[in-house]
C-alpha cells in the first residue's frame, strides 16, 4: 500500500510521524512524509522519503515573522500564500495513494479559507456564506486539475463533502465505503476530543 503522511510543526511534531513511517516502511509499504524543509533530514535518516512542506520552521519561530506588529500586518497574505503552496504539495504527495488516507489528510482543508487569522480568529465572508465543506471542494477542484483523473477527483470530493454525514450526497447516501469510513472516523475523533476536553464521566 502507498502511504502519504503530512505534518507541519517542530521536531517534536515530526518525530512521531517519522516513527510511524519507519514502521510502515518496515512492513513493506511505500511511504512518503511531507514535513518542513529543515526537518527533511530527520525523516530521511529513518529511511523514509521526505517531501518539503511549507516554510522553514526556523524562519517562522525565530525569523522576522515573530515580530508581533509585522505578523499582524502581513499575516493574511503570508498565510494565504503559504497554505496555497502547502495545498499544492499535498495534492502532488497524495498521487496514487489510498483514497481514504488522502481524504483524511485534506478533508478539513477548507478551514484555511473559512477563518481570518490575526489578533483574533473570525469567519471570512466566504466562510460565513459557504462553510468549510464547500470551500474545501472548491480548493481541491482548483488544485487537482491535471493531477487527478475525473474518477479519482470525484471520489475524493465525495469523501470531503460527506465527512460530516451523507446529507450533502445525492439521495442522502454514501457512495463509497471510504466516504462512510471517513465520516465514522471523524465522528470518533470528535467524540474523543470532546471527552478529553470535558471529562470522561458518563454524564
Amino acid at each position: 500500500m502507498k502511504f502519504a503522511l503530512a505534518v507541519y510543526g517542530s521536531r517534536g511534531d515530526v518525530e512521531p510521524q517519522a516513527a510511524v513511517g519507519r514502521e510502515l516502511l518496515r512492513r513493506g509499504h511505500d511511504v512518503r512524509i511531507a514535513v518542513p524543509p529543515d526537518l527533511c533530514g530527520l525523516v530521511e535518516s529513518t529511511g523514509v522519503t521526505a517531501v518539503e512542506y511549507g516554510p522553514d520552521t526556523r524562519d517562522v519561530l525565530f525569523g522576522k515573522k515573530t515580530n508581533p506588529v509585522r505578523l499582524l500586518s502581513t499575516s493574511k497574505g503570508y498565510f494565504s500564500q503559504t497554505w496555497t503552496q502547502m495545498g499544492a504539495t499535498l495534492a502532488s504527495l497524495t498521487d496514487g495513494t489510498d483514497l481514504l488516507l488522502t481524504a483524511a489528510l485534506v478533508h478539513d482543508i477548507g478551514r484555511v479559507r473559512e477563518f481570518t487569522y490575526g489578533a483574533e480568529i473570525g469567519l471570512t465572508e466566504e466562510g460565513r456564506l459557504l462553510g468549510h465543506l464547500v470551500i474545501g471542494e472548491r480548493m481541491l477542484s482548483e488544485r487537482s486539475a491535471g493531477l487527478l483523473d475525473d474518477a479519482r477527483r470525484l471520489a475524493l470530493l465525495h469523501c470531503v463533502l460527506c465527512h460530516h454525514g451523507p446529507a450533502s450526497a445525492p439521495g442522502g447516501r454514501f457512495a463509497s465505503t471510504e466516504a462512510l469510513a471517513l465520516y465514522r472516523l471523524n465522528a470518533v475523533d470528535a467524540g474523543i476530543k470532546g471527552a478529553l476536553e470535558h471529562g470522561l464521566g458518563a454524564d
